[in-house]
């Protein structure tokens, strides 16, 4: 009984509504549970001003040209017809679609799908140390996080030759870069040991990792972190960076 008094105080104010005010009503409530984009900008905007966040949130449209129709939520019969459209797209070879906006969508799908990779890595500091001539040494293991399951993928990974940079936000300075040198991959451990170093303490730096000839980076998990600064000679690890 408790639980029908509080429902009807809830739905109270619903009597002072005609049936035509109803309407709208139950109207405006299902198109904001069904408009997706609209649900998307909210969720986005929420975000805040964070580029290094929003880079990697996305949502992918994909479009629908002329000649093509679009069915009803419940339209079951449409659905085949507008799964087969959407594959045509993301394959570069719908008929309905101008090519640019078909290499858009494709080239914004690779682009999380290497964010995807990019986060199987991430950096295990062993030690930061200062070094003469100034700048601190960072050692610590590039490790890739996939599970025994899937040790023949890392490997096939591995051998894809991926390379990792280093790069340090300089602030007012210009910013320091390091392509890290070859790596020894521990095919059984998935993991190569990797010595970098840092010019500023304290100091954000960011690992990225490039499986396309260095032409597109993406940042590893766990980054951009920041280089604390050495207290009472003691070697300090690799904290997160603040978010602003």
């Amino acid at each position: 009984m408790r639980g029908g008094s509080r429902l009807s105080s809830l739905l109270k104010p619903l009597e002072r509504l005609s049936p035509v005010g109803k309407i709208l009503m139950l109207r405006r409530v299902l198109e904001n549970t069904t408009d997706g984009q609209k649900m998307w900008s909210e969720f986005r905007n929420s975000l805040g001003p964070d580029p290094a966040l929003g880079a990697r949130c996305h949502r992918i449209n994909i479009p629908f040209g002329p000649g093509t129709h679009l069915g009803a939520l419940d339209d079951v019969a449409r659905m085949g017809a507008m799964k087969a459209e959407a594959l045509a797209v993301l394959a570069g070879s719908s008929r309905h679609v101008a090519r640019e906006a078909q290499e858009e969508v494709v080239g914004l799908v690779e682009g999380v799908a290497r964010q995807l990779v990019a986060s199987l890595f991430y950096f295990q500091t062993t030690g930061v140390e200062e070094i003469p001539g100034g700048g601190s040494l960072c050692r610590g293991l590039l490790r890739c996080r996939l599970s025994r399951g899937s040790r023949e993928g890392a490997r096939a990974m591995l051998r894809a030759a991926p390379v990792f940079r280093v790069c340090e936000d300089g602030g007012a300075v210009e910013e320091q870069t390091t392509t890290l040198p070859a790596l020894e991959w521990d095919e059984v451990g998935l993991s190569a040991p990797a010595v970098f170093r840092v010019w500023r303490r304290p100091a954000e730096v960011s690992i990225g990792v490039s499986f396309d000839g260095m032409k597109c980076w993406d940042d590893i998990s766990g980054f951009p972190r920041a280089v604390g600064d050495v207290g009472d000679g003691v070697a300090t690890l690799l904290e997160p960076a603040e978010m602003p």
